[in-house]
């Protein structure tokens, strides 16, 4: 069986990025063709390094590796798309932490990640144009939960096999479901869950992005959604990340 080749190039998104001894960076990668690198960006520190700007976080870049014992070398780095317009705006700029801090958590070292990537990709686009950070958060949660294999159930109740009616239903955190009326007795943690956070849940998760910024959600809606999603992510993966924590901050400062 042939060795994998020592030098090879791929395009991903920087997702982390580190210090690492006196001069270099270690960053965390996500891309389309070889899932999540850790790669070794040797002398990135450095004010006269050519590599520094293009192993930014949330780059798009085109890296030629050279394959260590530890670590990957990243011996080439261009920019593809530098994604600049989310550091205009804190909000979003937020919402870019929050999305590749779940990408990380979700996607392990050598996973198929080819899905997972264009939806990263896809995301950090919308939130660019100037969307709605909170909608485009929403959406993403939803499709890499899908992606991953937790797909939210939210239109037939795994108790009693019925489609669910136009009613407050439970949301089992265990079952990854909605779950009627009749069939919530006894379960044990779960959400109730507005029609109208339903409704919205069901447009997301069918929905292209680009029909997703016609979305107008209240304050009220957004927080019951977002709660709701969270407590789910929480109930399949160690949460939350220290993203969450800035989103909140973010959010509780006052307009200007």
């Amino acid at each position: 069986m042939a060795a994998p080749p020592r030098l090879f190039r791929t395009v991903g998104v920087v997702l982390r990025r580190r210090d690492f001894d006196e001069a270099d960076r270690l960053i965390t990668v996500l891309t389309r063709d070889r899932g999540k690198l850790r790669l070794l960006a040797k002398g990135a520190r450095k004010i006269s390094s050519r590599k520094a700007a293009h192993v930014d976080l949330f780059r798009q870049v085109d890296l030629l590796v050279h394959q260590g014992r530890t670590f990957g070398v990243v011996s080439q780095a261009e920019t593809v798309h530098p994604f600049a317009g989310l550091a205009e705006d804190l909000e979003r700029l937020a919402a870019a932490h929050y999305l590749a801090d779940l990408t990380d958590t979700f996607v392990g070292e050598g996973d198929t990640a080819a899905g997972v990537y264009d939806l990263l990709v896809e995301a950090l686009q919308w939130l660019e144009s100037g969307c709605d950070p909170k909608l485009a958060q929403r959406y993403f949660e939803l499709h890499l939960l899908d992606l991953e294999g937790y797909r939210p159930e939210l239109y037939r109740c795994p108790g009693c096999g019925e489609w669910l009616e136009e009613q407050v239903n439970l949301f089992d955190f265990a079952e990854g479901s909605m779950v009627c009326p009749n069939c919530a007795e006894g379960r044990g943690q779960g959400r109730r869950v507005s029609v109208g956070a339903q409704k919205v849940l069901r447009f997301l998760q069918r929905s292209a992005v680009t029909d997703c910024g016609l979305l107008r959600l209240s304050d009220g809606l957004h927080t019951e959604i977002e709660g709701l999603l969270g407590d789910y992510i929480r109930s399949v993966v160690e949460w939350p990340p220290r993203s969450r924590r800035f989103i909140e901050t973010v959010q509780r400062l006052p307009e200007q």
